[in-house]
């Protein structure tokens, strides 16, 4: 059993629930459960010819959620009554906790732009106002919709049962303009094309084209003016969203059988979902919580994200995710150590996490110094054996996870020194273009390293403090339960 509000919805009250939607359900619409449990809702619409991507869940337990996924329904988020998203819907499906269902239907109506909810209730919370809530409720009710007592449909046949009498409430949001619809009206249309001798003889038929012709060209003007207007104002929020570097806003791609309104529906949501991604990278990027955050980590965020749908880009959200680091700094920097270290002990002959490997380096330590291949990269181009040093891009994120570690037993800020990578970056730039026989000065140092390197892509670390050295090996040790506490 999942919680005491986790009351799975009957097959048959489900039927009952989406019968005057199933049209809409076929034609395309965007289908939202917010209180989704294991999905019985958005299986009926299924059914009922829903396809998979317009349906939509929220679900605040955590196996509930993981059950949704394994249906393939789009989980959009998890505590309902904190969802602020951005995404549109058609129709709302619901069977809220029951001794919170008002507060869940007036969400889902204040998240509705413009649609229909059906909506399962305690009969109680209908029969007995006596909360401003449930005054709230009914008032909506009176002036957009109606309600059907269904009596005991959870006392049998049902996976658990209770003899609470429920009701379905259905409401219907009309917006002054429905979102991502425009319809130009038949009048302002062009009435056809002039093209024999009996329309030109006609100066009415004829005044009435040219007429809607030149209405439609200055129509023009204005529409693409405000469309100039908007782009430039799109492209100066999501500037913003995705701050410097490479952060791309790349959308799901849509099958090309869907058209029309649904499709501009999709392309919305999927487009929010992508900007709220380069959002949540955003602030990784600008904010001193990469010094504590290991590569790994980041990415386990950030596939956490897409496995979940995305996590809603907040303020509450934001200082959960910077309380969160703060209490777990600690055993993220003891993380960080010990992941570096599983990295250059890779590199041993008797290891077969990588292909090559060194005598000089150990398997159960960090020797002083460590040889560490594919690291950095000699370009050639077109043959030539002419070229330039890079850091190979893939390993970029483990070359910075390694001053990481550092900072972490020393107390020192990683964005305050000379990290390898940024040593290095400069390093290569200096020297630029080199051709064959030229010198290259390929021994330098950064804060904590020595460091040597080759065309074949070898590179060595030296520790120059051999306290940090022992240090560093006896925090990975104790991190991995080597050593007693």
């Amino acid at each position: 059993m999942f919680n005491r509000n986790f009351y799975p919805t009957p097959r048959p009250l489900a039927n009952l629930l989406i019968e005057p939607y199933v049209a809409q359900m076929k034609a395309g619409a965007v289908i939202l459960d917010p209180s989704a449990g294991k999905g019985d809702l958005l299986e009926a619409c299924r059914w009922a010819g829903a396809k998979e991507y317009e349906l939509m869940a929220i679900e605040i337990e955590p196996d509930l959620r993981a059950i949704l996924k394994t249906k393939k329904f789009r989980v959009i988020g998890d505590d309902f009554l904190q969802y602020t998203g951005n995404h549109l819907f058609d129709l709302v499906v619901m069977n809220p906790p029951f001794d919170a269902g008002d507060k869940h239907l007036l969400a889902a109506w204040e998240i509705l732009k413009h649609g229909e909810i059906a909506c399962i209730l305690n009969a109680e919370t209908i029969r007995n106002p006596y909360t401003q809530t449930r005054r709230l409720l009914w008032q909506i009710i009176c002036e957009h919709g109606t309600v059907e007592e269904v009596g005991q449909a959870f006392s049998s046949g049902a996976e658990r049962r209770t003899d609470a009498e429920v009701c379905i409430v259905r409401l219907t949001k009309k917006a002054e303009k429905r979102p991502l619809d425009f319809t130009l009206p038949d009048s302002a249309r062009p009435a056809g094309t002039i093209d024999d001798q009996a329309d030109l003889n006609n100066q009415i038929a004829r005044a009435d084209f040219v007429a809607a012709m030149v209405d439609s060209f200055n129509q023009i003007s204005e529409a693409h003016a405000q469309f100039i207007e908007a782009r430039q104002k799109l492209e100066f929020y999501v500037n913003a969203v995705k701050g410097t570097g490479y952060n791309p806003i790349n959308p799901a791609p849509i099958p090309s059988h869907i058209t029309g309104r649904q499709r501009l529906m999709l392309e919305h949501n999927n487009y929010m979902d992508a900007v709220q991604s380069a959002a949540w990278n955003t602030v990784f990027d600008r904010t001193n919580f990469q010094s504590v955050l290991t590569s790994s980590r980041r990415n386990d965020f950030l596939e956490f994200q897409k496995q979940q749908g995305g996590v809603p880009f907040t303020t509450a959200n934001i200082w959960a995710f910077f309380e969160m680091l703060f209490v777990n700094r600690d055993a993220n920097l003891q993380q960080c150590v010990v992941e570096v270290f599983d990295k250059l002990t890779s590199y041993h002959a008797d290891n077969k996490v990588h292909w090559e490997g060194w005598k000089t380096n150990s398997a159960w330590k960090v020797n002083r110094k460590v040889i560490v291949p594919g690291f950095v990269e000699f370009k050639t181009y077109s043959g030539q054996r002419s070229g330039t040093f890079d850091i190979w891009y893939q390993r970029a994120d483990a070359l910075r996870d390694i001053d990481r570690a550092m900072c972490a037993i020393t107390g020192r800020k990683y964005e305050e020194i000379a990290t390898v990578y940024d040593t290095l970056t400069r390093h290569f730039r200096e020297i630029g273009w080199i051709k064959p026989g030229d010198y290259f000065q390929n021994e330098i140092e950064s804060e904590f390293f020595r460091i040597k390197f080759w065309k074949k892509g070898t590179m060595h670390l030296i520790f120059k403090d051999e306290n940090l050295w022992n240090q560093f090996n006896l925090r990975a040790a104790k991190g991995k339960n080597w050593l007693p506490g």
